[in-house]
């Protein structure tokens, strides 16, 4: 079976969707695609259609749809926030994170750590990650992605009721596993920390916050395995719900 692309786009209307600024460009001047390709088109909020491209400028395409499907957004949500890892280690894990199924990620800064592993240009690529992910994976739904500028500020926007909070912690007695058993139905949260794990102050916060620790195994696991792992457990639990 030849591949069919994926692009990020818009609908125009019921049978027309429409390419625009670098989803154009990718079209137009990295794949060098036509007039009468067959290609995909999301928007991301969990509609997608399968077309042919009917026109094609420096600057938009145009798709006019063969069919259209709509999936409906995920019965529980998964987050997953991690401490601002050294530059390139986010990009890394960001697909493996859409592909898994996360659909919130948050990015927190840590005591300790530069400040310029946040901040507008660093989410401005991350957004392109994503994009790309969802295009690789054909998910439909696009992650958001989330700054915090500490532990305190993650535990402030994520007070929601009906979020179940987990953070990993290798002392912890539970697995991971186990404890999403117990949370049933309900939307969950798994906070990893950074290189170094939480120092005293913000596992203060964490305990204060009642965030329940968790740990998924023997190993010490480094910050980026610990965030993959995790976010495997999420999704391996949303199914068999």
């Amino acid at each position: 079976m030849s591949h069919t692309f994926r692009f990020l786009g818009k609908a125009q209307s019921e049978v027309s969707w429409q390419l625009t600024g670098d989803e154009a460009h990718h079209f137009v001047k990295v794949l060098r695609l036509a007039v009468n390709e067959v290609v995909e088109v999301t928007d991301g909020q969990g509609h997608w259609v399968r077309g042919s491209v009917s026109a094609v400028t420096g600057r938009e395409v145009e798709v006019q749809v063969i069919e259209s499907y709509r999936v409906e957004s995920p019965r529980i949500m998964l987050e997953l926030a991690v401490g601002a890892l050294r530059p390139g280690a986010v990009d890394e894990i960001l697909p493996m994170l859409c592909e898994l199924g996360v659909d919130r990620i948050h990015v927190f800064g840590q005591h300790g750590v530069a400040k310029s592993r946040l901040g507008p240009k660093v989410h401005e690529r991350w957004n392109r990650i994503l994009v790309q992910a969802i295009k690789q994976c054909k998910r439909p739904w696009l992650p958001s992605i989330q700054e915090h500028e500490s532990v305190e500020a993650l535990i402030a926007a994520t007070t929601r009721t009906g979020l179940a909070r987990l953070c990993l912690d290798p002392a912890a007695k539970v697995v991971l596993p186990r404890a999403l058993q117990d949370f049933g139905r309900s939307d969950v949260l798994a906070i990893v920390g950074g290189e170094k794990g939480f120092d005293p102050r913000e596992s203060a916060v964490l305990n204060e916050a009642r965030v329940v620790g968790v740990q998924l195994g023997s190993s010490i696991l480094r910050a980026v395995t610990a965030t993959v792992a995790a976010a495997t457990c999420l999704e391996l639990h949303r199914q068999q719900l």
